[in-house]
Parts: structure tokens; C-alpha cells; sequence
């Protein structure tokens, strides 16, 4: 089975650093970026990891779960408006395992959404 690939939207240098470090460890094959601007637009991946810094507008999440499907925010505090936007949350800082544990969320139910459409 080819290994899932994210795409990773980061500002912060570091963080996006250890959050590539920390996905690839778990198996998957990570695109880094830092800002949603910046993305390939000829590729698609299985899921992406945004940090909430990255937003720019509202209209970009949209854009990006078009090339990315479900989205896993990485945020410091609440925002309601955001939080029904993407498909899980994850509160900085950041442990490893509540995040490992939203993206294989995110990728099954990406995976039972593409059976149901078959």
C-alpha cells in the first residue's frame, strides 16, 4: 500500500520542522509548507495538518480541503467558526499522539467517504 501523503501548512519554521519529523516517523510521506499560497497546485494529498497561523482568510480553507481533504487544525484556543470548517482539532501545544491519532481519524473517514461514493 503507497504510503499516505499530507500536506503540512505551518508559518513557524520550527514547528513545521518537528511536525514533518513527527509524521514521516509515523509512516507517511509529508509535504512542508508555510503558507497555503505556497501549495503545489498540481498535487493532491490524502489529508493536511494546518496550523492556524497560516489562515489568511476564511475562503482559503475551502480552497485548500479541494486538494487536501479533511483538515486537522492546530490551534492554541477555541474558535468556533473554524472548528466547523475542518474535520478535527488538535490544541497546541502539541503532543504527539492526539495528533498521529486525528490524522488516521481524518484518513478513514476520507477512505469510508470514497466507498460510499462508489
Amino acid at each position: 500500500m503507497p504510503r499516505r501523503r499530507l500536506l503540512i501548512i505551518a508559518p513557524d519554521s520550527d514547528l513545521r520542522r518537528s511536525l514533518e519529523f513527527l509524521l514521516e516517523a509515523a509512516g507517511y510521506a509529508v509535504t512542508p509548507q508555510a503558507d497555503i499560497a505556497t501549495i503545489p497546485k498540481d498535487q493532491l494529498f490524502d489529508c493536511a495538518v494546518l496550523d492556524h497561523r497560516a489562515i489568511e482568510r476564511p475562503g482559503s480553507l475551502a480552497e485548500l480541503q479541494v486538494m487536501s481533504g479533511p483538515i486537522v487544525l492546530l490551534a492554541g484556543s477555541t474558535s468556533p467558526w473554524l472548528e466547523d470548517m475542518v474535520f478535527r482539532v488538535v490544541r497546541k501545544p502539541l503532543l504527539g499522539e492526539p495528533l498521529i491519532a486525528a490524522v488516521e481519524a481524518a484518513l478513514r473517514s476520507a477512505e469510508r467517504g470514497r466507498g460510499d461514493a462508489k
